[in-house]
């Protein structure tokens, strides 16, 4: 249940609706159950032989059931003496008629009203999920499947959509149309009524143990859905990898397993839902069937009108849908609340990367960073041992100043990226701290201190979206100038201009219909016209082939012109103009110097850089 009020909790900004679908709702049912209480006098006009021989007296006016009933008997009764039976059935028909089409008309507008609470419940949901996902650090994409992530966004939230928020309108319909009826027939027969009902609690109790097993079922089917969207993820991602090793059986077995693993757990779960209806519609018909016998004695005893009965019967039909409804809403909502728990345990997650309550606005970056006795682990799983915690850095002390260009070298693995994403903030140590103009990063706000950086990686992160769009990507002023001067500076103008369209040219998905060269040089002038004063440059140019590294090469050096400047290189030339080059090996630094300093040294630099030479 508790799930169930947190995504009832999304509706609560639309609960000015709730009133109006309420009251659509009641009216519905009532002019429909006026439909049943005329059926007792239309079975009188038709098969009663005996004439009125006097009028009734008109009822007294009074706000209850009784009087409506009286005075439609009381007139109905007044036009058969005075017009005959005919004119009689017409007064029904049209009354019959009016209801229909009134009773139709507010079902409608009820249907109108929840439809708009469901769809901005359902998009308010996403929404809220989607902020959240954009708040978690980067750590916590590391560790996820995209996929399963992609699954709990769509599927998971339209299956809320489809069995909570769509099954809003039973939790509120159907217990009105029950209580509706179930007045009816307690004024036509509170005694056969009574006995009716005694049978209904069995029907309850076959359905609620129906439901915990649904629960369980629905459980498997989205988890198992979510790895199915991760592998197809995967394999969109990977498909020259998976041909070029001839691994197509091997991807295809495993995506078999998975589908026959959804198809068990969602048959099963529809197998069991799918008894639910006929099941109670059977018990039903079974109830209605001892109500002929006992309603059926009372009649030939003289106890119950046979009109009276008649119409009974065809309203007591018209209770068991409600029932019936009611047992497939708690049903489809176990579904639901499976897909609503799966939702919830992302928007639970706290980011552990966070502006402080007191965190002050960097307006510009003018000193220094300052990185002192770091220490950084991560956790990893592993079969044997379970989590264990990875020492990734130990005791860094680095000083970066205003306008210089610092490279990071070293072997792979040795925390290079790790720490130029703790300058970005992407992650907080363990132990020491990273000072930006004298004040930690923590003291700053998130927004205004990456307001201060641009970073280039070793993949250039673009979207399927128009040349244009890219490189003015966050920067919504960003005028057709603007985005020219940056592609200028960063080698990528002549060949924009060669595509199809120019920079309204749709560059497919991440940047597909544009090569290697090219779409760094779009992530270039991203940063270029960014204009951070600091920059961060992942391995930039490592994926690259010869002729497009030196394109790329002279955008960055453009680019890092007068801007303080983190660099880390695989490909050792590149960096030989550095201000400070420092050596990183087992999470230490082992090295620091220039260039020529670091040469002449003859130390873990130089191998490193005799080794590229061979």
């Amino acid at each position: 249940m508790k799930v169930i009020w947190r995504l009832m909790g999304f509706m609560r900004p639309f609960r000015s609706f709730v009133p109006f679908y309420i009251l659509t709702s009641v009216l519905a049912i009532i002019f429909g159950a006026i439909n049943f209480t005329l059926l007792a006098p239309l079975l009188n006009i038709l098969f009663l032989e005996e004439t009125i021989q006097q009028i009734p007296v008109a009822p007294t006016f009074s706000w209850s059931f009784a009087y409506f009933t009286d005075l439609f008997n009381y007139n109905l009764s007044k036009i058969i003496k005075e017009e005959g039976k005919m004119d009689a059935l017409y007064f029904v028909c049209k009354v019959l008629v009016a209801t229909v089409f009134l009773s139709n008309v507010f079902r409608y507008l009820a249907l109108y009203i929840i439809n708009k609470i469901r769809f901005k419940a359902t998009a308010r949901l996403q929404n809220v999920l989607f902020e959240n996902v954009l708040s978690l650090n980067v750590g916590y994409f590391s560790q996820e499947r995209k996929g399963d992530l992609m699954s709990r966004f769509s599927n998971d939230a339209r299956e809320v959509e489809s069995s909570v928020y769509n099954e809003f309108k039973g939790l509120i319909r159907a217990p009105l149309t029950f209580l509706v009826y179930f007045f009816l027939l307690v004024y036509w027969s509170w005694k056969l009524t009574l006995f009716s009902f005694l049978f209904l609690p069995i029907s309850g109790g076959i359905i609620a143990l129906i439901s915990r097993k649904l629960r369980k079922n629905s459980d498997v089917s989205q988890t198992t859905l979510g790895d199915i969207l991760s592998m197809l993820d995967e394999l969109l991602s990977g498909v020259k990898i998976v041909s070029a090793f001839n691994a197509q059986n091997f991807i295809l077995l495993r995506f078999k397993k998975l589908n026959e693993r959804y198809r068990i757990s969602k048959t099963s779960y529809d197998n069991k839902r799918d008894i639910a209806a006929p099941l109670s519609e059977f018990l039903g018909i079974i109830t209605i069937a001892i109500i002929l016998l006992y309603g059926g004695n009372m009649v030939l005893t003289g106890e119950l009108p046979a009109e009276i009965f008649i119409a009974y019967i065809a309203v007591f039909s018209q209770i068991i849908p409600p029932i019936k409804e009611g047992s497939t809403l708690v049903t489809n909502m176990q579904r639901g609340i499976i897909s609503g728990r799966r939702v919830f345990e992302v928007l639970d997650i706290q980011t552990s990367i966070s502006d402080l309550p007191n965190a002050k606005e960097l307006k510009q970056f003018s000193d220094k960073i300052e990185i002192k006795d770091l220490y950084f682990s991560y956790k990893i799983s592993k079969e044997e041992e379970g989590i264990i915690e990875k020492q990734v850095l130990n005791g860094i002390n680095l000083t970066i100043n205003k306008g210089e260009i610092v490279a990071l070298v070293g072997m792979s693995g040795g925390g290079k990226s790790t720490l130029a994403d703790l300058v970005a903030r992407f992650y907080d140590p363990q132990q020491g701290d990273i000072l930006l103009d004298n004040h930690s990063l923590k003291e700053w706000t998130l927004h205004s201190l990456r307001s201060q950086m641009g970073i280039v990686t070793q993949e250039a992160i673009l979207f399927n979206d128009t040349i244009f769009n890219n490189i003015a990507f966050g920067i919504e002023t960003a005028t057709q100038k603007d985005v020219e001067k940056a592609a200028k500076i960063a080698n990528a103008h002549e060949f924009i201009i060669k595509t199809e369209e120019g920079y309204q040219t749709n560059i497919g998905d991440r940047g597909s219909k544009l090569s290697g060269g090219q779409r760094q040089r779009i992530s270039i002038a991203r940063a270029v016209l960014k204009n951070p004063a600091i920059l961060i440059l992942d391995e930039a140019t490592s994926a690259l082939d010869s002729e497009s590294e030196q394109l790329v090469q002279e955008a960055l050096y453009k680019l890092m012109e007068g801007r303080t400047t983190l660099v880390i290189a695989h490909r050792l030339s590149t960096i030989q103009h550095a201000d400070k080059i420092v050596v990183i090996n087992d999470g230490k630094i082992i090295e620091t110097g220039t260039h020529q300093n670091l040469i002449e040294e003859q130390g873990a630099y130089s191998k490193l850089v005799e080794m590229q030479m061979m």
